[in-house]
């Protein structure tokens, strides 16, 4: 979900969910297993003279806080 700010700044909530599907033989017969994920976070993107200034904060499903991943990403458009 985003929040328009002005200009080419915003903030936003974003949710991420993925899942992996895992195929083994054991004792001469397949064995299938799924995993699924969910991810979520928030973000912000600021308008400045030199480009948008980006950060992003994610959290996974397990680890909690202690776990988390920040992204800083600078971009400018021509």
């Amino acid at each position: 979900y985003r929040f328009l700010t002005g200009g080419g700044s915003r903030t936003f909530l974003f949710l991420d969910a993925g899942g992996i599907r895992d195929r083994r033989m054991a004792t001469g017969r397949e064995i299938a297993s799924t995993l699924f994920r969910i991810g979520y976070g928030a973000g912000l993107r600021a308008e400045s003279r030199a480009g948008i200034l980006g950060l992003d904060l994610g959290l996974g499903q397990r680890g909690g806080f202690s776990q988390a991943q920040f992204h800083v990403r600078m971009a400018h458009r021509f």
